[in-house]
């Protein structure tokens, strides 16, 4: 039996190792110090967080640490494998390949974060609403990762508690924008509409209450208008789509006064407590009685 077709490939093989051994040494050696740079990196990414104040700028440190990140480990490879281009691009495409399969998630999460920072779907700080089938992610977007976004959640709904921080914070991937409505409140919606009710005893006279109530109400449009940069928007000047109506229909614990506003994202609570403040100085000085629930006995 003739050996030498057996032990042929075999010595090409280990031949072939030989003189590739060097350039591995070589990349392993560079990534080495590769790792050791990721070390330092995230010691000054944790460095920058405890004194940049400004998420902003913060975030921007973050993203050019990871590009040079990113850039030295390629020019690495690249350098330990220079006198073997073709070879190393022919196994580096079959591996991408494999990879692309095997790891798709992160792929599509890498390829979402590049989405989101080449078009400035959102930013550190802005409010932003993710809404599924069965549910809705609302709140400020704390850090945005390569793979992952972390958001500081908001109550969302239509409930008094609209905008409450629930003290959580939510982390999702990156390419959940793809598969899911994405809005950004603070640059597309920065003025949001909202509705709250006042209900008076139906003995009450509902001209003068009606009266009262817009007085009020508008009054405080004016008074908000004033810091309009903290209550609006200061880069729109016509606010006439957002004058505060009064509509009124018949309850069963009374007459009920719908006020229909707009405030700025963010200030729903703040704006709310000023109107209802206001009406309820008007209802008093003016004797309007609010209604509430009783129970009434017929003998």
């Amino acid at each position: 039996m003739n050996l030498s077709f057996t032990i042929s490939p075999l010595n090409n093989f280990l031949t072939d190792i030989q003189k590739l051994l060097p350039r591995f040494l070589t990349l392993a050696l560079l990534l080495g110090l590769i790792a050791i740079y990721w070390v330092v990196r995230n010691t000054l990414n944790n460095f920058l967080r405890k004194k940049t104040k400004l998420a902003k700028v913060y975030a921007t440190q973050r993203f050019l640490l990871t590009i040079v990140t990113i850039f030295l480990t390629l020019f690495s490879i690249v350098i330990a494998f220079i006198d073997n281009l073709p070879v190393f691009f022919g196994s580096i495409s079959v591996l991408s390949a494999a990879l692309v399969f095997a790891l798709q998630d992160f792929v599509s999460c890498l390829f979402a974060w590049l989405y989101i920072e080449l078009s400035n779907q959102y930013e550190v700080g802005e409010t932003v609403i993710i809404a599924s089938d069965n549910r809705q992610i609302f709140g400020v977007v704390n850090e945005i990762g390569i793979f992952r976004t972390k958001i500081q959640e908001k109550l969302g709904g239509t409930s008094l508690d609209y905008e409450m921080p629930t003290g959580r914070v939510l982390t999702y991937p990156n390419n959940y924008i793809f598969k899911h409505s994405l809005t950004n409140v603070t640059k597309n919606h920065l003025l949001i509409s909202h509705r709250f009710s006042v209900v008076i005893t139906l003995e009450t006279d509902y001209k003068k209450a009606n009266r009262v109530l817009e007085k009020a109400v508008h009054q405080t449009f004016e008074q908000l208008v004033k810091r309009s940069d903290r209550y609006f928007d200061d880069n729109v000047t016509d606010l006439t789509n957002y004058i505060p109506q009064v509509y009124h229909s018949i309850e069963d614990s009374g007459i009920n006064f719908t006020i229909w506003f707009g405030c700025r994202a963010g200030r729903f609570r703040q704006v709310l407590e000023i109107y209802t403040s206001n009406i309820l100085d008007a209802f008093i000085a003016e004797g309007v009685e609010l209604a509430y629930n009783t129970l009434r006995v017929i003998k």
